[in-house]
């Protein structure tokens, strides 16, 4: 217990140095936390921004083709095809299908329907000279899709689809008519197309019915402009763009807005990035979102360390520089103490002490294994380490006594607070390295600056690693695997 008290500033000092790296440290990490979770969560924003975009102007393309029918109730093929040269979905997206017009047709007037579409010669004849449509099970109106554009191998598999055929697309179209508004119906595989496709609808009438009552909105229906949206390609390019900013989501259709009694097994997952983990409990961020008549929910998680490799290899350094430094104080605090403090023992030999302590400082400073050099008020180098003479030394003498600066002009300057420098340096054995110079100036007890001491670190393989990362990056941009 005698010995230990000989050594109290040593330990004292030592320990509040790891106190107060320590705290810079943990400061510097939450601050990069927050600085991750801001730029998360403007990340989220910008992908939901974008989801109801690409929403509501597919919404847009719909009003365009209601404002053509209400102008003129029968439009041909050819000039709904130029509507679609208007559409600025297509233009900005092109994950949008098609559009499209579904119009009301009488089971007793089927036939001839059918044969007034095989007759029209003047557009798309290959697609319209086989148009047909599947024979209704009952004598109940239907609601075939009439025109399309673009009409490709892909979308004429829609053409003469019977929309009232199936449940879940006549209950979106029932519920467009009847409110008069926009309805997005819920996901829809056809057996022909084989993916999933989410359909947009906006009832049209034969005129702008004001007041608008239900009486009047069915005795004035026209038909109905749709939009047809592939529900994966839409989300994957959302995906993109959420891995670019290291994050990953899921999307949950959680049905109709006005559904009662939602529950979260009536809940469809409608896609899933490949990063993300559902067994994970906590998520970024649960947002809801509600569109064209249906509510949705996004969650994120991050996909990416909220801390890059360089931060997290600049906190371990600093660690260590600051553990190196504590030590050095401490060693240089207990000397000052104990040349102050009175002889315990009057036949302890002060010279021997003395000598040890110089010893004691010495194999610490050497145990490091960075070049350290210091060096004092006029610019002198006092001391360099075993690693300094190694590597940076000339072959015919040391270091010690030297004014010129080993690396840079920064070392020889009156410094005020720390320095950090990035240097490349030709050694002793010829090897060209890179070093992160760490300066930091030296105080006497009145806080007087009487010199500088420098450590060097060695990067060169850290730096290598970097430099062949980012060339795999610039390479991959160009071979266009990139997405802006």
């Amino acid at each position: 217990m005698f010995e230990l008290k000989k050594y109290t500033v040593f330990i004292v000092t030592l320990l509040l140095g790891m106190l107060l790296t320590t705290a810079s440290i943990s400061l510097y990490y939450w601050q990069l936390l927050d600085s991750a979770r801001w730029r998360w969560q403007q990340s989220q924003d910008q992908l939901l921004d974008q989801f109801r975009t690409q929403l509501l102007l597919a919404q847009s393309d719909l009003h365009l083709i209601q404002a053509a029918f209400i102008a003129q109730n029968q439009l041909s093929p050819e000039q709904f095809s130029q509507l679609q040269l208007q559409s600025q979905a297509r233009k900005i997206s092109a994950e949008v299908l098609a559009i499209g017009f579904v119009r009301p047709v009488s089971a007793d007037f089927l036939s001839q329907y059918i044969e007034q579409n095989r007759s029209n010669t003047r557009f798309a004849t290959e697609f319209y000279s086989v148009f047909d449509v599947a024979g209704p099970q009952q004598k109940e109106a239907l609601q075939i899709v009439d025109m399309l554009s673009p009409l490709n191998s892909t979308t004429a598999q829609w053409l003469g689809f019977n929309l009232a055929h199936d449940a879940v697309l006549k209950r979106a179209l029932e519920r467009a008519k009847s409110s008069g508004q926009p309805w997005m119906s819920d996901g829809f595989t056809a057996s022909l197309v084989r993916t999933e496709s989410l359909v947009f609808y906006l009832p049209i009438y034969r005129m702008l019915v004001n007041p608008s009552t239900p009486a009047l909105r069915s005795s004035n229906y026209l038909g109905s402009a749709i939009v047809l949206l592939p529900s994966k390609p839409f989300f994957a390019a959302l995906d993109r763009l959420a891995a670019a900013a290291g994050l990953s989501f899921r999307v949950m259709d959680q049905g109709l807005i006005d559904a009662a009694g939602r529950t979260e097994v009536a809940s469809k997952i409608r896609y899933t990035s490949s990063h993300f983990k559902p067994e994970v409990s906590e998520s970024l961020a649960m947002v809801p979102l509600n569109v064209l008549g249906r509510q949705w929910r996004f969650e994120f998680q991050a996909s990416a360390s909220a801390l890059s490799l360089q931060q997290m290899q600049f906190m371990a350094w600093l660690a260590v520089l600051g553990l190196v430094f504590s030590l050095l104080l401490a060693s240089l605090l207990q000397r000052r103490y104990r040349l102050s403090s009175p002889a315990v023992e009057d036949n302890v030999d002060k010279q021997s002490l003395h000598l040890t302590q110089e010893l004691q400082t010495r194999a610490l400073l050497e145990a490091v294994s960075d070049p350290l050099i210091l060096r004092d008020a006029r610019g002198q180098i006092t001391y360099a380490n075993a690693v300094a003479e190694l590597r940076l030394g000339q072959h015919d003498r040391s270091l010690l006594g030297g004014t010129d600066p080993v690396f840079d002009a920064a070392e020889l300057g009156r410094l005020s607070m720390p320095q950090q420098l990035m240097v490349s340096h030709i050694d002793r054995d010829e090897q060209v390295r890179q070093y992160e110079l760490m300066l930091k100036p030296l105080r006497d007890d009145r806080l007087q600056w009487i010199g500088t001491v420098m450590q060097a670190r060695d990067i060169s393989a850290s730096s290598a690693t970097i430099k062949a990362l980012r060339e795999q990056v610039e390479r991959f941009k160009h071979d266009g695997g990139y997405f802006q």
